[in-house]
């Protein structure tokens, strides 16, 4: 379907609705993902009290500094790969949009769940909460950013500029 034809008609194939459909429903997984580690940290918490890891590792504030440095090193890298691979107008092409779509938006929500990751870690390991709540709503805020909407795609398919999208030149 060429470019002209989707700006005329704003009509989309049962194909773009299906896609967007399948990256909103990997969209919802990262999240109960989450929400799985949120109840794994809870569940701890309440059956180990106190819980304080199951390591004494040395040198925690270096850790958790690098573990943190690593959390926004990972956010400003999705910016950048989301911007990477969305850089590239689509000239028409609707199945190729929808694939550069579907694949910025698993790729970026995959790496969302990176923070939350790395502060579940850092409560097994020295039993650091706040830590983790801290590093899970970097998550939660990384996945709204990135979760799949209809307008988006749409104005990326119609070659219009999305806001909030870094120019990768």
């Amino acid at each position: 379907m060429r470019s002209e034809e989707v700006r005329n008609n704003m009509e989309y194939p049962p194909e773009f609705n299906k896609t967007l459909m399948t990256g909103r429903l990997i969209g919802a997984a990262m999240v109960s993902g989450l929400f799985l580690y949120f109840l794994v940290v809870v569940f701890l918490k309440a059956h180990f009290e106190p819980f304080l890891g199951v390591s004494r590792v040395q040198g925690i504030q270096t850790l958790r500094f690098g573990f943190f440095g690593a959390a926004a090193v990972v956010s400003i890298l999705n910016r950048l790969i989301n911007g990477r691979l969305l850089k590239n107008r689509i000239q028409g092409d609707l199945d190729r949009g929808l694939r550069s779509l579907f694949r910025a938006s698993v790729i970026s929500l995959a790496l969302a769940e990176v923070p939350a990751l790395i502060g579940l870690v850092l409560f097994l390991l020295r039993g650091l909460e706040m830590d983790f709540y801290v590093l899970l709503f970097v998550s939660l805020v990384l996945v709204f950013m990135y979760f799949p909407r209809q307008k988006s795609w749409e104005a990326y398919l119609q070659d219009q500029p999305l806001s909030c999208r870094l120019e990768v030149k």
